[in-house]
């Protein structure tokens, strides 16, 4: 805010925490920020969580004539650039990655993100092509896939195992082996028992890397652990990372018709793992890209230099954020879809 508009006086900032909504109303320290509130002329509230807004409206603590501004947070995203250099090295990187895209539209989502990366006040056109590039998608990691061809299926990133249950009853007959280090975030998953009675589902408590050693990983938060990028801290645990080639080799797995890594920023490390077996077993693809700004054109450098004779297809699936749920699918030419492509 202090970058984009160096006009605006901030009095100051506070998290919904400290403002101990609901508590007793002689609290100390709610009262005095309160009474700075009564000095401002506008409130801007950045929460994503609806029911704290309403919180906020409802405590008759803002008096009236002073306006309250809702806005997403994260419609930019931290990828945001604020350096004239670095912003202009990886302007020229993502058109570089759009050489990858045979059509258009996919160019178009490219666009939209180089467009995204540099400051700039007015969001309003760049919020009115989001809706318009999202709203022509369909299912995320199901977009372009030539299902009928899929019957051995590697998913890096279980979770819930949500994403794993759909393709059981999209993929005829399939076999998913699913790989994810948060054992714990699986065994209460609503989608347990599903996935474990159908026989066709097998848990791999293991992450994907580009070969199989200990790691040190990240469990902050459920739904975004990660490898650690630096030493293990007392938020990290010891995990087993396996690499996709020895997988399939201890296996004897046949054939790998898809892969799916949703690996919080682990792709291209699980990609490298993976080179013999896309190599040689063509599998169908589809990976995430959006969990680090590089990723948005070394992902789709690293699997051209290991596929030959695939398409490339992007597909964007937040309507909310530009750089967010990010999947780029790689498909065989010859299982691409007759007419979709030329």
């Amino acid at each position: 805010m202090r970058a984009l508009r160096p006009d605006i006086d901030i009095a100051f900032s506070a998290k919904f925490q400290e403002l101990e909504l609901g508590s007793h109303p002689e609290c100390c320290a709610r009262r005095g920020l309160y009474e700075k509130v009564r000095s401002l002329d506008c409130v801007l509230t950045t929460t994503y969580k609806p029911r704290l807004n309403l919180q906020l409206f409802k405590s008759g603590e803002i008096p009236r004539g002073i306006s309250v501004f809702v806005v997403n947070p994260n419609f930019y995203h931290p990828f945001l650039q604020f350096d004239p250099e670095e912003a202009g090295s990886h302007t020229e990187k993502l058109k570089q990655a759009q050489a990858f895209l045979p059509l258009a539209e996919d160019r178009d989502i490219y666009e939209l993100f180089l467009s995204a990366i540099r400051l700039q006040t007015d969001l309003s056109i760049l919020y009115l092509k989001l809706i318009q590039l999202h709203s022509r998608m369909g299912r995320q990691y199901f977009d372009f896939v030539n299902r009928s061809a899929i019957t051995t299926v590697i998913e890096g990133g279980v979770a819930d195992g949500w994403v794993a249950a759909q393709f059981l009853g999209c993929f005829e007959n399939s076999t998913v082996y699913g790989f994810d280090p948060d054992l714990e975030l699986f065994e209460r998953s609503y989608h347990k028992a599903f996935l474990m009675h159908s026989k066709r589902f097998h848990f791999m408590p293991l992450g994907l890397w580009h070969k199989s050693q200990r790691l040190s990983f990240e469990i902050n938060k459920a739904f975004t652990s990660r490898v650690a990028d630096g030493g293990c801290d007392p938020v990290c645990k010891q995990i087993e990372a396996v690499c996709i080639d020895d997988f399939v080799a201890n296996e004897n797995i046949d054939k790998v018709d898809f892969i799916k890594l949703d690996i919080e920023g682990a792709e291209p490390n699980a990609i490298r793992g993976a080179e013999k077996t896309i190599r040689s077993h063509r599998p169908q693809l589809a990976v995430c890209i959006y969990h680090r700004l590089e990723h948005y054109y070394e992902i789709p450098q690293l699997l051209s230099d290991y596929t030959e004779d695939y398409v490339f297809r992007i597909g964007h699936y937040s309507p909310f954020h530009v750089f967010s749920e990010t999947v780029l699918y790689a498909i065989p030419r010859e299982l691409y879809p007759s007419g979709s492509y030329s």
